[in-house]
């Protein structure tokens, strides 16, 4: 053979060594250098044979042009305590072309003598869920490294040596950085290795990382899928993760972290999260999703201590019981289907963009989107000088319970009480706000019929005798319908800003796909939600609560 022409990245006295191993081999110096981006590109234009470069600095992945022909022992100091396992070898690269130098330097290949390393899902942990495929394999290993939630006794069975490597939360356990290595040493020892997981090994349970160490120490590696705990939960318990017209996608998610935020999924799979999934079903209600929607909790899958938790997520959201692990959830309608027919659960949903719904009943599912967000006045002062001269009117009009809210506080602050409201007659606009009246031991005088500002209207233009003052304590939003149509009918009305309504502070838009139509509980819910959505969606049914509001929406139906 020819004189090899060499790129190296090693010390020039380390280049003798090498060869001196191969005497077949003659060798030519072209270059000396650090690894760099010339690297492919020396080898691939054929300007060098091979490259001779430290293991531990390849690039991951190695590129597409190139390929390791072999690694080569000799050229670092045997007893480096570095922790890499590539620490002291040389790898030899060439050109994916060059097949005789491939060929030539492939009989003094290192892996020639490695093991290889089976990564096997065993399941949720039934050794009955295992597949004949991973079972194949934990039979022909010299050595198993298993997780802590496995049968050991099934285990106990086969000749391999066993290592338990399994990490729970709360107990010692190895790192993630620890298990790699200790596999990869294994099989440079030339020993086959299983790494036996729970589960699927490549569903949220390290397996990438595990394939991309052993493939960068360049082990050979394979992975046999095993049953995820989220089938068998399906299967186990017969709840279907999917359903015709309930639920047609689903996510799966780790559970370990509060702040994970629930995808848009009709069902959503929580693993490992028995000391987070108060916190989440707590978010999950805070980002639109039903608080009726229901939960189930199941811990031990497929084994014989399998126990199951119904819940929905408004009830689980305040649990503060300690769960048994390893435990998984589900989150969805589908889960209803152990205890309802699937018409119960195919009704159809509405948004509600108020806080509380109070209308007439809906055929179908309401889930809230405050789009308002009602908060006290910074400056109080024209409120209290109102409170003061209580005596100078004649009519306290109230068109909100939050309106009944605020007042009442600064009345208090003000270290009076309803007795100062002696001299007056009083008007709610409708059942939320006499009920707000009510719990202060306020019985109003007048309730029109139609719960409207234009309700409130005719009332009092049925009203008999002499017009006098009113005042009507409001947000600085609420429209003049009231107090301009008072004064045509003669009244001296003075409107009182005693609270603020804003639209709330980082409100996400929902995925509108979902929902049958929409709620608006108010004028100011209809521009708040135009400003969030950017217009109506169409296809929609929309519900208003009063004719005001339905001018609101009137107007921006015809733009």
């Amino acid at each position: 053979m020819k004189a090899i022409k060499v790129y190296i990245e090693l010390a020039s006295a380390q280049l003798d060594k090498v060869f001196v191993l191969y005497p077949e081999l003659s060798y030519e110096l072209i270059a000396f250098a650090s690894l760099d981006e010339n690297f492919e590109t020396v080898l691939k234009s054929g300007a060098v044979d091979i490259a001779l470069v430290h293991a531990k600095n390849l690039p991951y992945p190695v590129p597409e042009t190139l390929q390791v022909a072999a690694l080569l022992n000799g050229v670092e100091n045997a007893n480096s305590e570095e922790k890499n396992p590539l620490a002291g070898l040389v790898a030899v690269v060439v050109a994916v072309e060059n097949v005789e130098l491939i060929n030539a330097f492939q009989a003094h290949d290192l892996r020639k003598g490695y093991g290889r390393v089976t990564l096997v899902g065993f399941g949720p942990g039934s050794p009955d869920l295992l597949t004949i495929g991973g079972e194949k394999a934990i039979a022909q290993a010299d050595v198993i490294f298993y997780d802590d939630l496995l049968d050991k006794e099934f285990l106990h069975k086969y000749n391999a040596e066993l290592i338990n490597v399994g990490k729970r939360k709360g107990k010692h356990s190895a790192e993630q950085f620890i298990i790699n290595r200790l596999i990869v040493e294994e099989a440079q020892k030339g020993r086959n290795v299983v790494r036996l997981k729970g589960g699927d090994p490549m569903v949220l349970a390290h397996g990438g990382e595990e394939v991309e160490y052993l493939k960068t120490n360049f082990v050979e590696v394979s992975v046999i899928p095993g049953i995820t705990t989220a089938l068998a939960l399906a299967s186990l318990t017969q709840i279907p993760l999917t359903h015709r017209g309930i639920s047609s996608s689903v996510a799966f998610v780790s559970g370990h972290a509060a702040q994970i935020q629930l995808p848009n999924a009709d069902t959503v799979i929580c693993y490992m999260a028995g000391y987070n999934i108060p916190q989440i079903a707590l978010k999950a209600i805070q980002h639109g999703r039903d608080p009726q929607t229901p939960v189930l909790l199941v811990s031990n899958v497929s084994l014989p201590e399998q126990q199951e938790f119904f819940y929905t997520l408004e009830t689980l959201s305040t649990e503060t019981r300690t769960f048994p692990t390893p435990i998984i959830s589900i989150i969805g309608e589908v889960v209803g289907l152990r205890h309802k027919s699937e018409k119960e659960l195919t009704k159809p949903l509405y948004l509600y963009t108020g806080n509380e719904y109070t209308g007439k009943e809906i055929n179908g599912k309401i889930i809230n989107q405050p789009l308002f967000e009602v908060t006290a006045l910074e400056d109080k002062t024209e409120v209290i000088a109102e409170i003061n001269q209580l005596s100078a009117y004649d009519w306290i009009i109230f068109t909100s319970r939050y309106a009944v809210k605020y007042f009442f506080d600064t009345l208090k602050e003000q270290g009076k009480d309803t007795r100062s409201l002696y001299s007056l007659k009083i008007a709610s606009i409708g059942a939320s706000t006499t009920k707000a009246l009510n719990a202060r031991g306020i019985f109003p005088d007048l309730e029109p019929a139609e719960d409207s500002s234009y309700g409130m209207l005719e009332s009092f233009a049925k009203l008999t005798g002499e017009k006098g003052r009113i005042l009507i304590p409001r947000s600085e939003k609420a429209l003049p319908i009231i107090p301009d149509g008072l004064t045509a009918q003669g009244w001296e009305v003075k409107s009182l800003i005693a609270y603020r309504n804003q639209i709330p502070e980082n409100l996400k838009a929902l995925d509108l796909t979902q929902f049958a139509g929409v709620i608006f509980a108010s004028p100011s819910c209809v521009d708040n939600f135009i400003k969030l959505y950017g217009a109506l969606p169409e296809g929609k049914e929309f519900i208003t609560m009063g004719r005001v509001t339905e001018t609101k929406l009137n107007e921006y139906r015809k733009n």
